[in-house]
């Protein structure tokens, strides 16, 4: 028998004409009609979404610790934006939209993942340069990946990276329940936030532009509880 090769993670769409495989696993969003030519790859168009991940990683037999705001550094009062994924797809475009996003909602916190201090100092540099406190740039701790999945529910919205979307980070917020603004590229890997929000029905998350991503994050922030 011949071997089959398969392409179903990020990073794949071939725009620099390298082989990495006979097929690549897509959907109608991540991959749109107009973008089929950054592939040499055939295409496998799943019906709603190209990414496969499920709940396996808790351990049912474990006991179950329930985070708390208060466990987490979290203000029990405030509306928390959150962003979990490494600060090498943090840049300086949507980090600034996020801080204007915070000055504008002034009782809320923005609650990052677990970074090396000196990388953490960075951002709370560029917020203090936003006139926004450093307090409100909330790291989280190092947590096993089960009580992770279980303390994202205590976040209200999370806020997409741009040019290179969550992926596991997305569909984690989604598990738990959290709502994702997020705002497409042209490129497969800043588009999977919108693919998810598309197969889950959500597409009025899924917006044009900078301004509508910043405006609808303030909006949400400000209408919640009504």
């Amino acid at each position: 028998p011949g071997v089959l090769q398969l392409q179903g993670t990020m990073g794949t769409s071939n725009a620099g004409n390298q082989s990495h495989g006979y097929y690549s696993v897509v959907d109608r969003v991540v991959v749109s009609p107009d973008m089929t030519n950054q592939f040499s790859e055939k295409l496998l168009v799943m019906p709603h979404s190209y990414q496969v991940n499920n709940m396996r990683i808790v351990d049912k037999k474990a006991p179950i610790v329930v985070p708390t705001r208060a466990s987490e550094g979290l203000p029990d009062d405030a509306f928390v934006f959150a962003h979990f994924n490494t600060l090498r797809k943090v840049d300086a475009m949507v980090f600034d939209v996020w801080m204007n996003i915070l000055e504008r909602v002034p009782s809320s916190v923005m609650w990052l993942l677990h970074m090396p201090q000196e990388a953490a100092n960075s951002l709370k540099e560029e917020a203090m340069a936003h006139g926004i406190p450093t307090n409100r740039l909330v790291f989280s701790r190092p947590i096993a990946a089960e009580q992770h999945l279980r303390r994202c529910a205590l976040a209200d919205l999370f806020l997409d990276s741009l040019h290179y979307n969550a992926h596991t980070t997305a569909t984690d917020a989604l598990w738990a329940g959290i709502p994702i603004i997020t705002l497409p590229g042209d490129m497969m890997q800043s588009r999977v936030a919108a693919g998810l929000n598309e197969a889950n029905n959500a597409r009025e998350l899924v917006v044009g532009s900078l301004k509508e991503y910043e405006d609808h994050a303030v909006a949400l922030a400000q209408g919640y509880g009504d």
